[in-house]
């Protein structure tokens, strides 16, 4: 019995002097755990998002413009958020050949957001569409006295010159 207790004391005795280094080596994990990368884990709507540019990059305005439909009714962001649904949606309309729809939304566009460059271009180009050639021509006269530089709007007054043969304008 004494052999026992004198093993267990000189057991417990070298366990506990091993204790006093363990301790200074105490790993704490909310460090360790913010020193390994995270997943870049996107939400539900930028994921719509997302797949409505993919979309609409990709030629298929329509299903750009179900996602877009999808984030607007949600009407669940930021107001920069929910603009850019917005104009997603119109110019998926734009493009997909629903003027009077696409035209409806960037009217209610600008009346939310004056003077937003990319919905007062769509709008020109949704007018020249239409056959407008005197409502688009005004529309993109006011965007390029705001950005000369913009393609899409020199593109169309380009055309129009065309329409009206006037070319040497046009070429310019």
């Amino acid at each position: 019995m004494k052999r026992i207790s004198t093993a267990l004391l000189l057991s417990t005795s070298l366990l506990l002097s091993g204790c006093g280094d363990a301790t200074d080596q105490w790993v704490d994990p909310d460090t360790t755990f913010e020193s390994v990368p995270q997943p870049d884990i996107k939400g539900i709507r930028a994921t719509q998002e997302d797949m409505a540019k993919e979309a609409f990059s990709g030629g298929d305005y329509e299903r750009a413009a179900k996602f877009y439909q999808l984030l607007v009714a949600q009407d669940k962001g930021t107001k920069a958020e929910m603009q850019r649904y917005k104009l997603g949606l119109a110019n998926s309309a734009r493009r997909m050949g629903k003027n009077d729809a696409a035209l409806a939304m960037y009217e209610q566009f600008l009346h939310e957001t004056p003077g937003e460059l990319d919905a007062q271009e769509g709008k020109g180009l949704t007018l020249l569409a239409m056959g407008k050639s005197v409502e688009a021509s005004r529309v993109f006269s006011e965007v390029v006295a705001r950005d000369a530089g913009r393609w899409r709007t020199l593109n169309a007054l380009g055309i129009l010159f065309v329409t009206k043969n006037m070319i040497p304008e046009a070429m310019a």
